[in-house]
This record gives structure tokens, sequence and C-alpha cells, in this order.
């Protein structure tokens, strides 16, 4: 889904749910006002979704050589990264820690490629996003999306209040019924993956 699809999608539902039963146009001036408020509705959104109902999965390497002269590396993690779920070395899950936020520390003697896997954050949305600006989440998840991008412009409106209350209660339902799967770009997998949190060294 890109945002011309999420704003139009969430315009119908304001317009399907609208007390007056009228529909308002996209050239309407309190339409265009509230649309200004549609990214960082969806950006709460997707953050919500993406850390409770369905995860993004990435992973970035790091080529190692073993040393013996230093008993630890470290190597820096991307600022998207939610938590980690392994690290490998030559496919085999090792021990790890974090010094920092974004900085992962290994033992040294350990030959081969450094596998992170991570859970990651959605790309954040824009303030003013182009029509073709794509979200990170699958089909089922954006489809959520509209539901509560549209409860939240109606949750302070005196006349819409207890609508937009109903389109939330939809939105959480749909949070509630999603399958916990790791998404990569539009595709999605059943979550069998050993999940770790943060390991340290014995």
């Amino acid at each position: 889904m890109n945002f011309a699809q999420l704003r139009d999608l969430t315009i119908k539902l304001l317009n399907s749910y609208s007390a007056s039963g009228n529909s308002t146009p996209l050239s309407d001036s309190s339409v265009q006002d509230a649309v200004l408020r549609f990214p960082a509705f969806a950006q709460t959104c997707q953050i919500e979704i993406s850390t409770t109902a369905k995860y993004i999965l990435k992973n970035i390497s790091f080529e190692q050589i073993a040393s013996t002269e230093i008993t630890y590396n470290e190597y820096t993690l991307p600022s998207a990264l939610f938590n980690i779920r392994k690290v490998e070395a030559n496919e085999k899950i090792i021990d790890w820690e974090l010094t920092e936020r974004y900085r992962l520390r290994v033992l040294a003697k350990l030959t081969g490629p450094i596998k992170v896997f991570y859970n990651a954050y959605p790309t954040e949305v824009p303030a003013s996003p182009p029509d073709e600006w794509p979200f990170d989440l699958d089909e089922e998840a954006c489809q959520a999306i509209p539901f509560y991008v549209a409860s939240q412009v109606l949750i302070d409106d005196p006349v819409n209040k207890s609508v937009g209350a109903r389109l939330f209660d939809i939105y959480q339902g749909k949070l509630g019924n999603m399958s916990n799967v790791i998404t990569t770009g539009s595709q999605g997998v059943k979550n069998t993956m050993f999940t770790i949190t943060n390991s340290k060294f014995l």
C-alpha cells in the first residue's frame, strides 16, 4: 500500500461512517486539513503494528577474521533496529551483547560472516509523503491503518466522537486478529525462528 491508497481508504471510511451520511470530496478544505494529520497518525499506527503484531525481519552481515590479540569485536547496527532475534557465525547461533543501543559485541576468536537477524522499525512516514510513498508492512497490516487514522481524526470531534471510538474498536479487532508473522516487504512467513533476548557472554 502507498500513501495515496491509505489517504483514499481513510477518506472513504470517514465518509461511510459520517453521522450526516454525506460524502465530502477530497477538494473540501476540511478534508484537506484532516489529510495533513494522516502521516503522523499513520506513523504511530505502523510502529504499534510492527512492534506488537507483525514484525519486520531484516538482517545484516559483518565479515570477521579470527583474532587472538583482542577478546571482542564490535559492530554498529542499523538505527532502525527494534530488537535482535539471533546472531549467527557460519550459520551457528552465537552469544552476543550490546554495549550501546546500536553497538554489537561478539567474540573476536570467531571466524566467518557474523549475521545479525533483527526486527526493524518501519521507515518513518514523512510529514508530506508523495502519493507513491510505500509502507513497509504487508497488505493485511496496511489494511488496518486507515481505521486507526480515521479514528484519530474523529476522536475529539464532538459530533463524531462515538464514530471515532467505533473505528478504533475495529482497528483493535484487526490488530488482535493479525498472525504474528515476519514480514519482508510485502511477503510474510510464519514466525518459527528461535528468539533471543540480550544474550550475555559467560
